[in-house]
């Protein structure tokens, strides 16, 4: 109780075993939340086909700008 671990991976299946996640994309923190809470979110039918959406939509956004 009362310890902070930073995990960085790729691999979503060891993000949600994490209390609290941050997704980062080019430099920035896009989404910050419990997996749970975010796969709810954004209607996902898990994290990594949460993560994958969010990538594509903001390299999407990238691509216009």
């Amino acid at each position: 109780e009362g310890v902070t671990i930073f995990v960085t991976t790729h691999y979503m299946d060891e993000a949600e075993y994490c209390d609290r996640i941050s997704i980062m994309h080019a430099g920035r923190i896009i989404e910050l939340g419990r997996p749970f809470d975010l796969i709810r979110k954004h209607g996902a039918a898990n994290l990594e086909d949460m993560f994958i959406s969010l990538i594509k939509s903001q390299e999407a956004v990238g691509a216009t700008h």
